[in-house]
């Protein structure tokens, strides 16, 4: 891994997972499981950072041994210069298929320039309101109330731990329309769990609340910060200032 913003991005993700997970496990070539214990494959990951065709197997293995043994649905993620043809065969064959790409993006803090406040909005610090906090993140993704509930608690445990995470929210007329998480760790930044209600989006809304995030991950002494993207986010975020980093290949169990 030559490139120290793949290093910083990866470290920030790890920062955010570890913090939010029940159990972690270490394996080779930096591979990194991951489990929350959320009955989602978006919360339960097995993150390849490196290109391993030699080991691809071993690793498919230990993972799959390890959510047999904590049973929730588990999703692949690895980095598209990673995707040998030896190794796409390998995951292949566990019953994966390729369900989503999405990109990593870094922005650097240190030249960023603030947007100009938006009317009628006000944004809150939630912390201590992780309600508020989950009210849209459930309709942004189509999740259900039960998910939306374990997240919001695992967030909030996260919070117990003294992990710095801080949740923002956006209201319009005393309601919370817009929701994110931002993590800091050793003066890097991250950007979660970017959801706006339906009837608020398209709007400006998110944006307004990402450029907000970042102001105050400057302010908390933060020099760059990271997020990733699916392919409809990623025209909003280059906008902001972001700069793509290298894409994912999330790989989901096929199930027939």
């Amino acid at each position: 891994m030559k490139n120290p913003l793949i290093h910083l991005f990866y470290q920030a993700e790890d920062y955010f997972f570890r913090s939010i997970s029940e159990k972690f496990l270490d394996l080779e070539n930096q591979t990194t499981v991951y489990y929350t214990g959320i009955p989602s494959d978006n919360f339960n990951l097995l993150i390849i950072k490196e290109d391993i065709p030699d080991i691809i197997e071993g690793i498919l293995a230990s993972g799959t041994i390890f959510f047999k043994e904590n049973p929730v649905p588990w999703s692949i993620v690895i980095a598209e210069d990673c995707l040998t043809e030896v190794t796409k065969n390998n995951i292949k064959q566990y019953g994966f298929f390729c369900s989503d790409v999405t990109v990593a993006m870094f922005l650097d803090i240190r030249i960023y320039d603030m947007l100009a406040n938006m009317p009628n909005l006000i944004i809150g610090d939630v912390n201590n309101k992780l309600d508020h906090w989950a009210q849209p993140l459930l309709q942004a993704f189509e999740s259900t109330t039960e998910i939306t509930n374990q997240y919001r608690n695992i967030h909030y445990n996260a919070l117990k731990k003294a992990k710095k995470f801080y949740h923002f929210s956006c209201y319009q007329d005393e309601n919370p329309v817009a929701s994110l998480t931002l993590t800091i760790n050793e003066g890097v930044a991250r950007v979660d769990d970017v959801g706006t209600l339906p009837f608020y989006q398209n709007k400006g809304i998110a944006t307004y609340l990402v450029h907000y995030a970042i102001g105050e991950a400057k302010r908390l002494g933060a020099t760059s910060c990271f997020l990733e993207a699916s392919a409809s986010g990623l025209s909003v975020y280059q906008k902001i200032g972001f700069q793509p980093l290298f894409k994912n290949h999330i790989y989901n169990l096929k199930l027939y």
